[in-house]
């Protein structure tokens, strides 16, 4: 509960990043957070192809997986080109 607290604060601006606390378990809530705002996105406004049909729910998780992975590899590489290897978590 402590934790979903922080992450409000965090939203409203009343906390910055640096008051999260350190661990694994934040980075999953996270990373749950922001698959399951991909996909509601994704099935709010789906992908229409040319002969009109649409894009799986499938395609679309696949799509919300990828964008993760890349916003994450992104991430990390910048905590290495800045040397703030501390900041990740240890897993």
């Amino acid at each position: 509960m402590a934790l979903l607290r922080a992450f409000l604060e965090l939203i409203f601006l009343r906390k910055g990043p640096e008051d999260m606390p350190a661990g694994r378990d934040p980075v999953l809530i996270a990373l749950g957070f922001y698959l399951a705002v991909g996909l509601l996105l994704d099935r709010a406004a789906p992908v229409e192809l040319p002969d009109g049909s649409e894009l799986s729910a499938g395609f679309g998780f696949g799509m919300v997986l990828v964008d993760a992975l890349v916003v994450a590899l992104f991430s990390a590489m910048l905590v290495f080109i800045v040397d703030k290897k501390q900041r990740l978590p240890r897993c």
